[in-house]
């Protein structure tokens, strides 16, 4: 269903690590096969909405894990408040903390964190990019609004 391209769109600020091939990695491990019995009888539509929120989903698992403590927990905070009471949402909250902690031992000291991502539909398949900024800078923009 969803390649992993080789080429993504552009970056505005390149970090230490290829952060697309980052996510699309971990995204690769959320999708099932075509042929799976998970993905049988979906639309195209329905598939891609998928593949958008799992993406979102590691996007936030990354930026909770390259910010500092303080930061992170400014950010699961702002997360909750827009969660309902259902048990989907803090799973998914489970979800964004679990691949963090992963993330973090994988990828040390990361010096990016994502502002936005696009997600794209193409005839051979799915491409995907990211926006990065200086974790720098973004952390001192979260402090400066404490």
């Amino acid at each position: 269903m969803a390649k992993k391209k080789k080429k993504h769109l552009a970056q505005k600020f390149h970090g230490k690590y290829d952060v697309a091939d980052i996510i699309m990695e971990y995204v690769a491990a959320f999708i099932p096969n075509s042929d799976s019995p998970d993905m049988l009888g979906i639309s195209p539509e329905q598939a891609r909405e998928f593949i958008d929120n799992t993406i979102f989903i590691c996007t936030s698992s990354w930026n909770y894990a390259a910010l500092p403590p303080d930061c992170g927990a400014i950010m699961i905070n702002k997360f909750k408040e827009t969660l309902d009471d259902d048990a989907a949402d803090k799973e998914i909250l489970d979800m964004i903390l679990d691949i963090a902690e992963d993330m973090r031992d994988k990828y040390p000291e990361p010096d990016v964190t994502i502002t936005n991502h696009k997600l794209i539909t193409t005839d051979n398949g799915i491409d995907f990019g990211v926006e990065v900024v200086s974790l720098e800078k973004y952390v001192q923009a979260m402090r400066e609004e404490m």
